[in-house]
């Protein structure tokens, strides 16, 4: 490693460390940066490091039952949905005198954190049984067998999977327990459940307990693993956050903070302090001060935070890259190949007045979702005009305001006069043929495909 890099990344796990130590919950958790990736655990990858999903592969017709409050740790341990990291679903290393507390009273496992409620823990665990159920891997090892044998502690790591829709932002949430357990029940598959339910990607990350450093470098091999698996998770990672700075400036990440005002770990006013450094800088924050939420509030049901994570994702859908989802559709797609459009009527030229030239090509122009957005359906649009022209405000302003919906729209241009009624409705019904066609990568089905004319 040169020393170029070494202080680049000696910068960053500087900042990582200053965000985690102050337990301020942020959206943009995540420090991504390619030389922090290439720094650490990327150059030591081999063949144990790649994944292959196992979404959508055989599996037995074993249907595995939900948790209720009623239950107990000891259920989830030896829950046969989670054999092999039961354990790391929990907050310390050895939970074993922890097995016969209710999970109604699961909150007593993490001492530094407040407002868990029982049914949200249980409600995310169930979410991971169903992503089971329907044969999708919810846990990865991060690191290699070679690099468990060489430090076994590393055989308590990994990454928790809720799945969004496929190749969407991801985010990963690092949950908080001052290095003495993780606090993944209640404040991160919780949340995770939430973002994934907005349709992004979301990761829940296992790190080793015992101080910030360990905690950060399991950070490092988490966020490579992610890079290089995006494709077999189906992860989009170009709207990712850059920042290596040690100190404040223009360019460090927009930031969304939260916090209680009664919070007895971190002090408000020290929080205060950076959001006031940070706005001083010139970057964009967005502050929620809550009174009586306390530390460690997770989703917070309940107390006067509820609906914080809800802003936590508005604000940064409004820093996620506006591009769309990926299809092969062109924004204009033509029916016809040139000089091969099925016609019966002649027409070469224009002595009408007519709308069109006689070199038009019906053609359909498409207003995709934008990433990260669970589209709902497709529309096509058929201007209206008495067949004499194609009227503006039916076309584009309607598909502006249904995609802003959730529906991929597509304005079809089809054929006026001259050209018969018959001639025009062949360009729609190969516009609704083009369309199905492309339905998978689309992510619609056929019931969900309407025209409005």
């Amino acid at each position: 490693m040169n020393q170029k890099n070494k202080k680049d990344l000696s910068s960053i796990l500087s900042m990582i460390n200053k965000v985690m130590h102050e337990f301020v919950m942020q959206i943009c958790i995540l420090l991504f940066v390619t030389t922090f990736i290439s720094c650490t655990e990327l150059n030591s990858m081999n063949d144990d490091d790649i994944i292959t999903d196992d979404t959508n592969s055989e599996v037995d017709d074993t249907i595995y039952n939900h948790l209720s409050i009623n239950n107990f740790v000891r259920d989830i341990v030896n829950h046969t949905a989670f054999e092999g990291f039961g354990e790391l679903l929990l907050p310390h290393d050895d939970n074993s005198s922890y097995y016969n507390t209710s999970l109604n009273n699961v909150g007593s496992l993490m001492p530094y954190h407040g407002h868990v409620v029982p049914n949200d823990v249980v409600g995310s665990l169930n979410r991971m049984i169903d992503d089971v159920n329907e044969g999708r891997n919810i846990f990865y090892d991060i690191y290699s067998e070679e690099q468990k044998q060489s430090n076994t502690a590393k055989g308590n790591i990994g990454l928790f999977y809720f799945r969004g829709n496929p190749g969407a932002p991801f985010t990963i949430i690092c949950p908080g327990g001052g290095f003495s357990y993780v606090g993944s029940l209640h404040e991160g598959f919780p949340l995770a459940k939430v973002i994934s339910e907005k349709g992004y990607n979301a990761f829940v990350l296992r790190y080793r307990i015992g101080g910030e450093q360990i905690a950060t470098e399991d950070l490092a091999a988490a966020i490579s693993f992610i890079f290089r698996n995006a494709e077999e998770l189906g992860v989009d990672t170009d709207d990712i956050a850059y920042t290596g700075q040690s100190t404040f400036s223009g360019g460090f990440s927009p930031s969304f903070i939260a916090v209680a005002a009664n919070d007895g770990i971190v002090n408000i006013n020290t929080v205060e302090n950076r959001v006031a450094n940070l706005r001083n800088a010139g970057v964009e924050v967005e502050y929620q001060r809550y009174e009586t939420a306390g530390h460690g509030f997770g989703l917070g049901t309940g107390s006067d935070a509820e609906g914080w994570l809800d802003l936590a994702v508005e604000f940064w859908e409004r820093h996620i890259d506006s591009g769309s989802i990926q299809t092969t559709l062109q924004e204009i797609t033509y029916f016809w190949n040139e000089g091969n459009i099925p016609a019966t009527t002649v027409y070469n030229v224009n002595n009408s007045n007519y709308f069109d030239p006689p070199e038009f090509r019906p053609n359909m122009v498409y207003y995709p979702v934008k990433k990260g957005v669970k589209p709902k359906g497709a529309v096509l649009l058929c201007a209206g005009g008495a067949f004499q022209f194609r009227s503006e405000n039916d076309g584009a302003p309607v598909a502006e305001y249904l995609n802003a919906l959730g529906y991929h729209s597509f304005v079809v241009n089809y054929r006026l006069r001259p050209y018969t009624m018959q001639e025009g409705a062949l360009d729609l019904a190969r516009a609704i043929r083009i369309v199905r066609s492309h339905a998978k990568e689309l992510n619609i089905d056929d019931f969900s495909l309407f025209t409005i004319m």
